[in-house]
């Protein structure tokens, strides 16, 4: 059950230099750097297939409930507004690499996830899902929904 979608927005920076007999060239003939801004969408929420039937207590007209943690469910990139921003190349770099776009995109995904916890993605989504529960409960009847 997701409860939380988080939309972010993170610039990752990507480089690469060629080596000859292991050691680097000048970056100014032949490295390359890239700016990649990507905006896309982290989910958290529970996953309510975790909960077993031991995980739900009536206690009379109480429901006391085992709640899994919250978590990342899933995380995408907006195609629309990701882009590459800028990409410098060295004099004698022909053509961009584009292996390095696409590390730059998987990179994204993984900061992204990371600044939705900073900015407590997890807390929120359990607090969602325990609000969401007890609104289900209480209106089947039961007077008082405890989690643990």
């Amino acid at each position: 059950m997701a409860t939380v979608e988080y939309t972010t927005q993170v610039l990752v920076t990507e480089e690469e230099n060629a080596e000859i007999f292991r050691q680097p060239l000048p970056e100014f003939l032949t490295g390359e750097q890239l700016l990649v801004v990507a905006v896309g969408e982290v989910e958290a929420g529970v996953d309510l297939s975790e909960l077993g039937p031991e995980d739900a207590r009536i206690v009379g007209d109480r429901a006391i409930i085992d709640l899994p943690d919250a978590r990342i469910l899933g995380s995408s990139l907006d195609e629309d507004k990701t882009r590459l921003y800028d990409r410098d190349r060295g004099l004698f770099k022909i053509r961009g690499n584009d292996e390095l776009i696409e590390e730059a995109r998987r990179d994204a995904e993984d900061r992204m996830v990371e600044a939705a916890k900073e900015h407590g993605i997890l807390d929120k989504a359990q607090d969602n899902a325990k609000t969401s529960i007890s609104t289900l409960i209480t209106s089947l009847g039961y007077d008082e929904v405890r989690f643990t």
